[in-house]
């Protein structure tokens, strides 16, 4: 599953940023649909949401200077939101890593007493 629409554009007003507050409101949605489905355990792909934000962000770029202040906090506000999300992740990462290698410690010692029952 993915939070997000495709790698296009379509219904996220980020193919032109005309509009950035809401294009910014278009990705902190796709964070938290992300957030909610780590949560439920689902997997997260965030491959379409990196595309409009490396998008948003060459565009953003290329505005006559001060022309992006107005949404510098929104902006912020975005980073805190995908830290947020990064911790999460990582924190679902170590506990599938950690039951992983308890997995594979079982696994060790049943082959184990297996042999040695065989003998």
């Amino acid at each position: 599953m993915t939070p997000d629409q495709g790698d296009d554009d379509r219904g996220t007003g980020l193919g032109d940023i005309q509009d950035p507050v809401a294009a910014l409101d278009a990705i902190a949605a796709e964070i938290s649909v992300a957030r909610e489905m780590l949560a439920r355990g689902d997997a997260v792909d965030l491959h379409g949401m990196e595309v409009r934000v490396t998008r948003f962000c060459e565009q953003l770029a290329s505005l006559p200077p001060g022309s992006g202040q107005s949404v510098r906090p929104r902006m912020l506000g975005l980073i805190d939101a995908l830290n947020v999300l990064e911790r999460e992740m990582r924190q679902v990462f170590d506990e599938t890593a950690r039951e992983m290698g308890g997995f594979s410690a079982r696994q060790r010692a049943t082959a184990a007493y297996g042999r040695t029952g065989n003998r």
